[in-house]
């Protein structure tokens, strides 16, 4: 890709950052942010996100690969206490991975929505993960730029949107889910992310997108859920 798309894809972002800045609009994070959790290994640290009433969490195998068959925890600072969790379902394939609590929660957690829309060039969508330089769970506004597939090793990335955003995005980010800015429904789960700001001051993320995610779910009768969740 050039830099001439890099540099376009930020002066739309930018224009779509004024409007929203001169306006009260309503947050697509809202009914989807206490359902994102930490996921800490003895050796990473990741994002993750519930997915069904069990408090299954969906994350990237890539983060929790190395710890099959060691301690996993999960929490979310004043909602999910830390909890142990153990790996249900992995594919190093799809870069996927379902986690799930040892224990029964005592009340059904908040769990996300996916929704298949696709997120054409221009798209803008919502970020909500573990930071770790700041050790706090932060929001980022993306613009999608375009759809990618390419492989290494024994992941093969599939249908993967990339998007640019104004704000770094390392440190603890795989696996956050990316929210659609239009109906706060889940569109994709980042997966990979540069590591440092590309011209005009941008950071690329690059994530599967929705379908992809549920055919997995699928295929592995993970109880997930398409479309919106009403409070």
């Amino acid at each position: 890709m050039s830099n001439n798309k890099y540099i376009l894809g930020a002066i739309v972002i930018s224009i779509a950052l004024v409007f929203s800045a001169c306006a009260t609009l309503w947050n697509p994070l809202v009914n989807q942010r206490n359902a994102v959790v930490l996921v800490s290994t003895p050796s990473s640290l990741a994002t993750g996100f519930i997915i069904n009433s069990r408090g299954c969490v969906l994350t990237a195998a890539h983060a929790v690969y190395d710890s099959v068959s060691q301690e996993i925890r999960v929490d979310r600072p004043g909602i999910i206490p830390y909890l142990p969790y153990h790996t249900d379902i992995i594919s190093e394939k799809h870069d996927l991975a379902v986690i799930c609590p040892n224990n029964t929660f005592s009340k059904p957690p908040l769990f996300v929505t996916f929704s298949h829309t696709k997120q054409d060039f221009g798209t803008v969508v919502f970020l909500h993960g573990w930071y770790e330089k700041e050790r706090a769970f932060v929001d980022r506004r993306g613009l999608v730029l375009d759809e990618i597939s390419f492989s290494f090793s024994k992941i093969q990335y599939i249908d993967l949107f990339r998007t640019l955003f104004t704000k770094p995005i390392m440190g603890g980010f795989s696996g956050s889910p990316v929210v659609s800015a239009k109906d706060g429904s889940v569109v994709g789960l980042l997966v990979m992310y540069t590591m440092g700001p590309i011209p005009p001051d941008g950071y690329l993320g690059e994530s599967l997108n929705a379908e992809e995610i549920t055919n997995f779910l699928h295929e592995n009768h993970i109880e997930h859920t398409d479309g919106l969740q009403s409070e």
